[in-house]
């Protein structure tokens, strides 16, 4: 039979993920129904159907997968199982909202199990390819939490390593007397019970976690609820460790593009970078939510990366561009978009903010003449962040500024040209 109130729990949980759920089963239906053209998996069960829909970013297949689990509670017959799933759906929410450094997504799977089974302490060691005989402590959460973070403990001669090994979870009620005690650690904090579980990913095992002094001490039931626990939790960790490593290496990417891209231009060497570091105190300054900064630090570096489209002989000109050749030099920002929608899951506000970032607040902009607050945010950082870090630069066509005497430019046109919030806010993180 049917749990509506656990099946209407679940559904809260999941939208926390930014998820719209449509759940429907022999007895009944819950949730909200979205438009069945966003249906991104069906995936038949014994009870019923559930269909996901409206995938945000950051959730991918494997994650959606792994909530098919949640269903089951909504036929879940003991108190036990209901508790099981609740927990996992908790797992699910706090691991899925944790952004994509593995780091913090290794918290949260921390805080998560340890209140499971109310561990006093825990760690996960995480094995890196480069140190194959060694465990990294990634993080940590109560008793030696801050003391050995980054330390490393081998792999043939510690408990997390024997988990390891093996693959198996491991449980020890005493941990003083067995012989692959790590006891360096316990200088920092004295480990009396433990377990340590496997944190499997789709084809490897990434690490292990290992819990510490329950009291009472750990059981057989802890053991298995972890492990399952755990499962969950791996295929989670490995999607944020696989997004992270592309993350960097995009990273990588466009700071070799806008290098070469600089280097056409004679004395804007390093410009792409001081827009980004300037841009980035400006968008901290004004309060920016965590993912809108990510998205900043990505636009404020390849804003102009359009202009690899426009002719060298153009971009170094000492003498006034003629009308023709103004409105090549226009043209930037929509090549940069062509360029850009093209890679894969760049985030919407990057492609804005590369479109824009020359609107004006007078609308005398381009390309499309936008005005006031109806030019996107991150548009407006990254533009008067350019106008100030250009006017502080050696040009072809005339020596830099000071910044004091950039400043006094950048104040005159508040108002006109920039944003007034943002000229209060440049003038903060100058000092001037």
């Amino acid at each position: 039979m049917v749990d509506e109130e656990f099946v209407n729990k679940s559904i809260e949980y999941l939208e926390e993920l930014g998820l719209t759920l449509y759940i429907k089963t022999r007895v009944g239906e819950f949730g909200a129904k979205a438009d069945p053209a966003d249906l991104i998996i069906q995936d038949k069960m014994d009870e019923g159907v559930i269909e996901v829909y409206g995938k945000p970013r950051n959730l991918d297949l494997a994650l959606i997968l792994s909530l098919k689990v949640l269903l089951n509670g909504g036929v879940a017959s003991t108190e036990k199982e209901r508790d099981e799933q609740k927990l996992l759906s908790q797992l699910i929410a706090r691991m899925g909202m944790a952004g994509d450094d593995p780091k913090d997504v290794a918290r949260e799977m921390l805080s998560e199990l340890s209140k499971a089974v109310n561990a006093d302490a825990s760690a996960f060691f995480f094995f890196e390819e480069h140190d194959p005989d060694r465990l990294v402590c990634l993080c940590a959460r109560g008793g030696a939490e801050g003391e050995i973070e980054n330390k490393k403990i081998p792999l043939n001669g510690s408990l997390a390593g024997m988990a390891y090994l093996t693959a198996q979870p491991v449980l020890i009620a005493d941990a003083s007397l067995h012989p692959r005690h790590h006891r360096e650690f316990d200088a920092y904090y004295r480990t009396e019970n433990i377990t340590v579980i496997p944190i499997k990913g789709r084809q490897r095992i990434l690490g292990v976690i290992e819990l510490l002094n329950k009291p009472g001490g750990f059981s057989i039931e802890d053991l298995v609820l972890l492990t399952r626990l755990a499962s969950t939790a791996g295929v989670i960790l490995e999607n944020a460790i696989v997004r992270h490593q592309f993350g960097v290496l995009l990273e990588d990417a466009l700071n070799a593009l806008v290098e070469a891209l600089n280097s056409r231009t004679k004395g804007a060497q390093s410009h792409s970078q001081r827009v980004q570091k300037l841009s980035m105190k400006l968008g901290r300054c004004l309060g920016l939510a965590e993912e809108l900064l990510k998205s900043l630090k990505i636009a404020s570096l390849i804003f102009d990366v359009g202009k690899i489209g426009v002719r060298d002989s153009i971009l170094n000109k000492s003498e006034s561009l003629t009308p023709e050749e103004y409105e090549e030099v226009k043209r930037h920002v929509l090549y940069g978009v062509e360029i850009l929608s093209r890679v894969e899951d760049i985030p919407e506000e990057v492609i804005e903010a590369v479109k824009y970032h020359h609107e004006r607040w007078n609308g005398q902009g381009y390309p499309e003449g936008l005005s006031g607050e109806s030019i996107p945010i991150l548009a407006r950082i990254v533009g008067i962040s350019d106008v100030y870090c250009a006017l502080t630069e050696d040009r072809p066509y005339r020596s830099a500024l000071e910044k004091s005497e950039a400043m006094k430019y950048i104040k005159r046109e508040s108002g006109t040209l920039f944003d007034p919030d943002l000229v209060r806010c440049l003038q903060e993180v100058e000092n001037l």
